[in-house]
């Protein structure tokens, strides 16, 4: 449902263990909704505790937190598809649905 990815969609790849004050990075995209994989809501200045794959709305903002895609893809090469399910059931609810 995205007619322009380029202006609608935003992918940051940031290192895990840095910090960001990803609520003004929030504020200068104006973006609502936010998928993060493999990082500590904390080191990004949020304040949530949610389980992964969950889909939570503060401030008007989704965010929908998740183990790292490289673990998601490990486990389903070891022949576990949960999380990767998981991450599928979390996407219909917060960005498919809504």
């Amino acid at each position: 449902g995205y007619r322009e990815p380029g202006k609608q969609l935003h992918l940051l790849e940031w290192p895990a263990e840095r910090a960001l004050d990803l609520a003004a990075l929030i504020r200068h995209l104006g973006v609502r909704k936010v998928m993060l994989f493999g990082y500590e809501p904390a080191l990004l200045g949020l304040h949530l505790q949610v389980a992964h794959y969950f889909p939570v709305t503060v401030g008007g903002i989704t965010y929908l937190l998740a183990d790292s895609l490289e673990y998601i893809e490990q486990t389903k090469t070891d022949g576990d598809n949960r999380p990767a399910a998981a991450l599928w059931a979390g996407v219909q609810q917060a960005y498919l649905c809504a």
